[in-house]
Order: structure tokens, then sequence, then C-alpha cells
């Protein structure tokens, strides 16, 4: 992964595809996109995926009861964890996952529309 990350820094795109990174993976990327039930669900700065899952989709995260991020997230998105443990809150379904992709997917066409009518002012 280090090699990866001075190939990124030199101006080369990295495409890796890595389930369950560990910590020491997780803290190298720059840009994550989250994939669920073949739906996005993330596409952004690594360090604003935690932003957009607690805040605006509202699943709490606690690092001493879910560990890593990483592991949080595979553990949130993977419908299969839901019945596991009665204190883990997950996307206890497909239905969960299209909205949190639709929700994704809003955010993305006002970001969009915001830069139009921003470029359209200049």
């Amino acid at each position: 992964m280090r090699a990866l990350k001075q190939l990124a820094r030199a101006g080369h795109t990295i495409v890796a595809s890595i389930h369950q990174p560990p910590t020491s993976v997780w803290i190298m990327m720059d840009q994550v996109v989250l994939l669920a039930g073949g739906r996005t669900l993330y596409a952004g700065a690594s360090g604003q995926i935690q932003h957009w899952f607690i805040d605006i989709l509202e699943y709490p995260y606690f690092p001493s009861k879910h560990g890593t991020v990483g592991e949080w997230l595979l553990q949130l998105v993977t419908t299969a964890f839901a019945a596991q443990e009665d204190d883990q809150v997950t996307m206890e379904s497909n239905a969960d996952i299209i909205a949190a992709a639709d929700a994704w997917q809003v955010q993305q066409v006002s970001r969009t529309q915001l830069y139009m009518t921003h470029q359209d002012a200049h």
C-alpha cells in the first residue's frame, strides 16, 4: 500500500478493491467508494465518511464498541449482521441500503445543481 500511495502522490490514479482493510491501510486512503448491494453509499474523502454516516444518516459509531471505522462500516452495510447482536446498529435490510444510496444520490445531485448555479452566476 505504501508503494501505491507514493504512486498516487506522483499523480497516478490508483483504484483498489479492498475488503475489510486494516487500520494501517484505511488511514492511507484519501478517497473511498463504499458499495453495498451494487449501490454507491458514499464516494469521497475518507476523512468525511464518518460524518456522512453519523451526522447525515444518523448511524452511531463508538470506537470502543464498533472497532475501526472500516470494521464499523462493514458491519453497518452487511445486512447479514443485523440479527447477530441486539445492540449493534446496522442496516437491517436491502431497503436500508437503498435508502442510504438514494440519500447519497440526492446529495450528489444537489451539489451538482449548486455548482452549476454558481458557474452560471459567473
